[in-house]
């Protein structure tokens, strides 16, 4: 099975495997890339021990050290059972701790941590193979609010129209292998990859 799916078994290999980025996580991650500049990190895996801990096994989704900030996208289907509730809220906690501000964007269905930051898709979301693209867009407005916030300087129109979805999806789609193959790199080498989702 763990053959089957790219991985042996390992923990390191099947974090490599996890750590692979969803078509939603690369839409919400743009802005924050274009908002922190040279200071944001894609999936940094290896990147955020200092939140974390050093022998974390855990990911986040995007980190800016020098602003502070990180955040999370967390699909249903990976993120209702209770070991991986609890390695969530471990992480919001961790990020807390070490003063890291942190957007989540859940799917419908998902504990609400923090009201403020906790952003959660509205139900219709996903329908019939395809992401609605109103909702996505709605969603996107909500994060740009709170990033204007934690950055103290309002969205450029150039991050505003990163929230354009349908043509999000056409980027996406001729640029999936290469997003997920940067996905899996270990370390700072995927820092620089990343940066083409901006």
């Amino acid at each position: 099975h763990s053959v089957g799916n790219d991985f042996t078994g390992c923990r390191d290999c099947s974090m490599k495997k996890q750590n692979e980025t969803s078509k939603p996580e690369w839409f919400y991650t743009r802005f924050m890339l274009a908002f922190a500049g040279e200071n944001g990190i894609s999936n940094p895996f290896f990147d955020v021990r200092n939140i974390l801990g050093k022998n974390s096994f855990c990911g986040l989704d995007f980190v800016d050290h020098i602003q502070k900030f990180c955040s999370e996208y967390n699909g249903f289907a990976w993120h209702s059972d209770d070991k991986t509730v609890a390695r969530d809220r471990f992480k919001f906690e961790a990020a807390r701790k070490a003063g890291y501000a942190m957007i989540r964007v859940l799917e419908p269905g998902l504990e609400v941590i923090d009201p403020k930051y906790d952003i959660v898709m509205p139900e219709g979301f996903y329908r019939n193979g395809k992401y609605d693209a109103e909702i996505m867009e709605e969603v996107g407005r909500k994060i740009i609010h709170l990033l204007e916030e934690i950055y103290g300087r309002k969205a450029s129109p150039e991050i505003w129209a990163l929230n354009n979805f349908k043509k999000f999806e056409v980027w996406y789609d001729a640029n999936k292998k290469e997003l997920e193959a940067d996905a899996r790199k270990k370390g700072p080498k995927s820092k620089t990859a990343a940066k083409k989702a901006a």
